[in-house]
């Protein structure tokens, strides 16, 4: 490992270039945070950035009101951004307060350098401050330059893994048969008696679970363009066995496709021949929003899987013939209701999860071995 002085030499800009100015943002910065996104898209075989017009921050303010997006600035230029969320979660029985980070880019011509660390060692420093007891960062598969933040270098604390979450594309292709025995329904505010009584029962499987599971549900239940008929309710008899909730964001956030590979533009094109005479899904398009639905919340109890493929069936049903392309889902990589997916996703990505704790605060997390994480606000942005 390098010594800290070597540590500091690294992070120390040229005499003859200004430092960056690093800090919290405001409204006035929100037209540099729209154009860094579009010139920070997501490579893979569609190619897409984040379109957050005409407000970067709606989402924070929907979340957590105390959020915050850091910004590095120099000559003029915002050239980086990372943002945070907070939440209350359970782990052993304990409320906690976590910090999730989100929205992590660095302006093209910067990549590795040293502005992504300083961004890092500021919000990091900022949560401990603030007596945050953790944060956690999701890094996608493949990504081996973003584990160096993991490593206990340059004034951040070693991260701790915490597994890998898996987020599963579905397209509503063809009609799914929902398992005999159980009953799927749209919500209605005269179910409120059994889901006070089922949120609990549901979370109490996993770590990193809300503290206010009712206060969640509600803030997901109240989201723009969120209807009654996008929360399914599963049944067996007269209990309340699973809740699912799906999410069509395009008011606050669109995914804009900027590339697609040759195979993918070859089958879109068919796809979108045969959508002239058959319900075929939405197809991405170059320049286009990848409109799609974002499952919020998919708990059942005790890894009902048969529950799960009813939501799942329901949901992907109720979608065909529709604007949407597919619906996505992310699960813990432990969690049995991967299981559930077989047959149903076309594709998937893997995320690890890691946890940097407060330095302060720094005995409870060797119970987390082992432990099944719930994604949570990791997956909201």
């Amino acid at each position: 490992m390098e010594s800290t002085g070597v540590q500091e030499r690294m992070l120390n800009t040229s005499e003859h270039i200004p430092s960056w100015q690093i800090h919290p943002s405001t409204s006035i910065n929100n037209a540099g945070l729209l154009d860094l996104s579009t010139v920070c898209p997501m490579q893979g075989a569609i190619s897409l950035y984040i379109d957050r017009s005409p407000n970067f921050f709606k989402l924070y303010e929907l979340f957590d009101p105390g959020g915050e997006v850091w910004i590095a600035e120099r000559g003029g230029n915002l050239d980086g951004c990372l943002g945070v969320i907070h939440d209350s979660v359970v782990l052993g029985g304990e409320r906690l307060k976590a910090a999730y980070f989100r929205d992590f880019k660095i302006s093209p011509q910067l990549r590795g350098g040293t502005l992504a660390v300083r961004l890092v060692r500021a919000a990091i420093q900022c949560e401990e401050a603030r007596g945050t007891n953790c944060a956690l960062v999701s890094i996608l598969d493949g990504n081996e330059k973003s584990l160096v933040f993991t490593s206990g270098r340059a004034g951040i604390p070693r991260a701790i893994s915490l597994g890998r979450v898996r987020y599963y594309s579905i397209p509503p292709l063809w009609r799914r048969r929902i398992p005999r025995g159980i009953a799927v329904k749209p919500w209605d505010d005269s179910l409120w008696p059994e889901v006070r009584s089922f949120l609990p029962r549901a979370w109490a499987r996993y770590a990193f679970a809300p503290a206010d599971p009712c206060v969640l549900f509600q803030t997901i239940k109240s989201l723009p363009g969120l209807l009654p008929s996008d929360i399914l309710t599963a049944w067996r008899g007269d209990r309340l066995c699973g809740i699912l909730a799906s999410w069509d964001h395009e008011s606050s956030m669109r995914y804009v496709v900027t590339n697609l590979t040759k195979r993918l533009r070859v089958l879109c094109n068919a796809a979108r021949l045969f959508g002239r005479i058959l319900p075929i899904t939405a197809s991405p398009r170059m320049g286009h929003p990848l409109r799609y639905r974002f499952v919020l919340l998919a708990l059942v109890e005790n890894e009902d899987e048969d529950i799960m493929r009813a939501m799942l069936a329901r949901l992907h049903n109720d979608m065909i013939g529709g604007p949407w392309s597919h619906f996505s889902l992310c699960l813990h990589e432990r969690d049995g209701l991967n299981r559930a997916l077989n047959g149903l996703a076309i594709s998937s990505v893997a995320s690890n999860v890691f946890l940097f704790p407060n330095r302060e605060d720094n005995t409870r997390w060797s119970s987390l071995s082992g432990k099944l994480i719930y994604p949570g606000a990791a997956t909201y942005l």
